[in-house]
């Protein structure tokens, strides 16, 4: 059986909160993140320190956990490595070990935000 957690509506929902709770009072396998993109986020605290997600699922934060980057989501490519590398500095264990994405997702890299930015000004 599955657990699901899912949002109708944008915006902080506490899907994260509920997710960091089920994780840690349960045996779960895998965390994924299905949608979405680096914009979003949500802080985890633990031990008196602060964690930050925003493109990782923060099922990170359970060393049993292997956790999804899903074909729904616009994954950017500089965020992932800066999140990546704040949480191995923080202490995270195994991270590069249980992050696995998928193939099909949507590539943004910083050509695409100065596109958008240009497309802005012309409006």
């Amino acid at each position: 059986m599955g657990t699901i957690i899912l949002g109708s509506q944008w915006g902080d929902e506490g899907k994260g909160k509920l997710t960091d709770h089920l994780l840690s009072t349960n045996k779960f396998a895998v965390c994924a993140r299905a949608a979405g993109g680096h914009n979003a986020g949500h802080s985890v605290k633990t031990s008196g320190q602060s964690y930050s997600f925003h493109l990782l699922p923060s099922g990170l934060m359970n060393p049993d956990v292997d956790n999804l980057i899903g074909s729904g989501v616009v994954f950017n490519v500089e965020a992932f490595f800066k999140e990546i590398d704040q949480l191995k500095s923080k202490g995270v264990p195994r991270v590069d070990e249980r992050i696995h994405i998928s193939s099909r997702c949507h590539l943004n890299f910083a050509l695409h935000a100065a596109v958008d930015g240009l497309s802005e000004e012309e409006l």
